[in-house]
């Protein structure tokens, strides 16, 4: 997918730069693909980091990596990269504007969605409030 994501993206936008692309696998990297992966990037030296590899496993990802490179930005991007590609169907602008896109998602993969935004959403909430009420503080 990454590869015909980047022959797209290059398409619609020409003056786009990609300096690479990496597809991991579904398991965990061990300690020498993690390596070898932030030298890789190292030399690459992007300016930016788009992740799309899901929730919450792009968020572990970056907060891992991060750290490790000499970029100092990343984007963890969810599905972009699948509504780029055409592999999910994207909602219509109405429905963006809305503010309802997660639930046009959520009709399109309810058995994988459904118990992540039961168990995460309310969580997230509940994180936002212990920090606005200066209850509970994040590092950096």
């Amino acid at each position: 997918m990454a590869e015909e994501l980047r022959e797209r993206l290059t398409l619609r936008f020409p003056w786009v730069h990609i300096v690479g692309t990496h597809t991991p696998p579904f398991r965990d990297l061990t300690l020498q693909e993690e390596e070898s992966l932030a030298t890789r990037i190292r030399e690459l030296k992007p300016d930016m980091i788009w992740v799309g590899i899901g929730a919450p496993k792009q968020e572990r990802f970056m907060m891992r990596f991060l750290p490790l490179l000499d970029s100092a930005l990343m984007f963890g991007v969810g599905a972009a990269f699948d509504f780029h590609t055409g592999r999910i169907k994207d909602s219509r602008q109405w429905v963006k504007s809305a503010g309802l896109q997660w639930l046009h998602r959520l009709i399109q993969n309810p058995r994988r969605l459904f118990w992540r935004y039961l168990r995460d959403n309310p969580a997230f909430v509940w994180h936002i409030a212990l920090q606005l009420a200066g209850l509970r503080t994040y590092r950096k």
